[in-house]
């Protein structure tokens, strides 16, 4: 699935909503920290078509059913992601996200274990219909890379008029592009073009094709659109499931996060047991410099220098892992761990200059890691909490210096 780079923001209210950007698409995506679209219910199925041609002229196509996107007339969301069996034709839910903007929660549902997690809903002002069409985003995947994207400035943007797409009205439009030569280390220029069709009635974009004159292409798009309301028990967690949360703050003798600071765990400790956290753990294994782990601690929790985004986690602050190898750190992930990936502040982080943590990928089979600036944690955090971005993506962007410092 195409995934595009995103930020969990806090938004200032406001009255009218800008769309002259390439980041506008957000506020109409379906993760976290988004304006709800008040008054369009709808449910549907995403797919995602990726191509590829060969220079001897072979093209190799994949299709997936990657989402089911749910809206209800509220603005409440709900997006189930899915894989498909190769024994079976059903598609089974491997993960769920609920944003509620009306509750002001966001939560997120693993059904195999069945537990959840809930943090508070931060998204921007509501957004009336008819939607203005966003200006398509030109990021993109790229057979030898990721493009962040280009300035509307870099861009021809073309208007492709409307259409009726299964019973939809849309509206068009194309932007392209040219990649200069050297970013990716490519002796050639690379072109281009994302092409979008857009629903002013439901908010949303129904198709978006992407391709790059190197042989990539890449389709996405909604099917399968029912423009009624939703059942509600979509929006709600089921009773059976188990907030890891509450029991998080149980482990650390708390009964309400009003008695504790969710940034700081201050639970019992076994350096046989990574801790449950309220939120991705940062671990202090070195204790040679207090001013140093300070400063550390307060450049992970300074906000995104170009938006109002924070970094949720909590930082375990413990003798009792002093020195911890990483091997052993491993082993003490309980097996169905709450997080997928955690930072460590070890010898290294504090020894260099710039303070490179060390990011390491929890899901099983356990161990991948690389390191990062600590002004690039947010993004890392935010990215991999919302599923929006795998880990592979950041560990190739700090393949080529060993150290990852942004895309």
């Amino acid at each position: 699935m195409e995934r595009s780079f995103v930020h969990r923001v806090r938004f200032k209210p406001a009255n009218t909503v800008s769309v002259s950007s390439n980041q506008a698409c957000q506020r109409w995506s379906f993760e976290g920290g988004t304006a709800p679209v008040i008054g369009a219910p709808y449910s549907a199925t995403e797919t995602v078509e990726s191509a590829t041609t060969y220079r001897d002229g072979n093209r190799t196509v994949r299709g997936i059913t990657s989402r089911r996107l749910y809206r209800d007339s509220h603005g409440r969301t709900r997006v189930d992601a899915v894989f498909l069996p190769a024994d079976s034709t059903e598609p089974v839910p491997i993960d769920i996200t609920i944003n509620d903007p009306v509750a002001g929660k966001e939560y997120s549902l693993q059904p195999e274990q069945k537990t959840f997690n809930t943090v508070p809903w931060q998204g921007a002002s509501a957004i009336y219909l008819p939607v203005t069409a966003p200006v398509p985003s030109t990021r993109m995947t790229v057979e030898i890379g990721y493009f962040q994207g280009a300035p509307e400035s870099e861009c021809k943007t073309v208007s492709l008029g409307e259409q009726v797409v299964d019973g939809i009205k849309v509206v068009g439009a194309r932007v392209e592009h040219t990649i200069p030569i050297g970013t990716f280390r490519n002796q050639k220029a690379i072109d281009i073009r994302v092409e979008q069709w857009f629903s002013p009635d439901l908010g949303v974009i129904i198709q978006t094709t992407r391709w790059s004159s190197i042989g990539t292409e890449a389709i996405h798009r909604l099917e399968q659109v029912v423009r009624a309301e939703p059942d509600a028990t979509l929006f709600t967690v089921p009773p059976d499931y188990t907030d890891l949360v509450a029991a998080a703050l149980a482990a650390q003798g708390h009964t309400s996060a009003a008695t504790m600071n969710p940034a700081y765990y201050s639970g019992p400790v076994d350096p046989s047991r990574l801790p449950d956290t309220h939120a991705a753990p940062v671990l202090r294994t070195d204790f040679s410099d207090q001013a140093a782990w300070e400063a550390i601690r307060d450049e992970i929790q300074q906000p995104s220098p170009q938006i109002e985004g924070y970094s949720s986690v909590t930082f375990i602050d413990d003798r009792a892992y002093e020195g911890i190898p990483i091997d052993r750190l491993l082993a003490s992930i309980p097996e169905m761990y709450c997080h997928k990936f955690m930072f460590v502040v070890d010898a290294a982080t504090v020894a260099t200059q710039d303070h490179p943590v060390l990011v390491i990928d929890l899901r099983p089979p356990s161990g991948a890691r690389f390191r990062a600036v600590t002004s690039e944690v947010y993004s890392i955090e935010c990215n991999l909490s919302l599923g929006n971005m795998g880990f592979d993506d950041f560990a190739r962007g700090a393949a080529e210096t060993g150290v990852y410092r942004g895309f």
